[in-house]
């Protein structure tokens, strides 16, 4: 949102966060009905590589669920194919990693580096986008985002504290949401909750069911 002409019309969240239906096992159509609002050039077709790379970050998450999965499997693995550029800046930062069970198994997974400015950024346009679908006006003020689904590599020497906090903000997140409407025409891919209190907002976005940000009045 900003006070550039609307040019065309943006997708919200991107299109790509839904697989295509030939990806879907189903065959089912998980891009109809979309969510639409209007945007400016800059705001909408300049930014299609980070639209790329939240895709990439969050189909390939441990939360992520069977449909993020074959997000992944389809259309993801096309665009590493494609663009040798984004498979490097996703996979420069991955390292190997051990996860440990609630009943104190250990498994080996992997993790990346995300470059934080840049999910903010596409977080903070979609939750302004959110905000003028349901309310019809800008939000012009500062946004707080948090993406619930990352946590702190598991080998730094602060992660236990870094991810107990984190867990601290969902379970809040959890209290302030109960008994909000979840919407969105496919919840597998994406729904989203959102409450405002005079001039404060609070949105909780659903990618792929688990994987979910909260973005809020600073």
């Amino acid at each position: 949102m900003c006070e550039r002409p609307d040019t065309s019309n943006e997708h919200v969240p991107p299109k790509n966060i839904f697989p295509k239906k030939e990806d879907h096992p189903d065959g089912l159509d998980l891009r109809k009905d979309p969510i639409l609002v209007r945007s400016c050039d800059i705001h909408n077709t300049r930014k299609s590589k980070d639209d790329e790379y939240l895709r990439m970050i969050l189909t390939t998450n441990i939360r992520t669920n069977n449909t993020g999965k074959d997000n992944f499997r389809g259309a993801a693995v096309r665009s590493i194919s494609y663009s040798p550029r984004l498979k490097n800046r996703i996979l420069r930062t991955f390292k190997k990693v051990f996860l440990g069970g609630p009943d104190g198994a250990v498994s080996a997974s992997g993790g990346l580096q995300v470059e934080r400015d840049r999910l903010d950024h596409v977080l903070d346009c979609m939750g302004r986008a959110l905000y003028f679908h349901e309310y019809g006006e800008k939000y012009m003020e500062g946004l707080f985002v948090l993406p619930e689904f990352l946590q702190a590599n598991p080998s730094s020497v602060d992660a236990a504290a870094v991810n107990a906090h984190l867990q601290d903000f969902i379970s809040n997140a959890d209290t302030i949401f109960e008994g909000v409407e979840l919407k969105g025409a496919h919840p597998e891919a994406f729904a989203y909750q959102i409450i405002k209190n005079e001039n404060k907002v609070y949105i909780r976005v659903h990618f792929y069911e688990d994987c979910k940000c909260l973005i809020c009045s600073a």
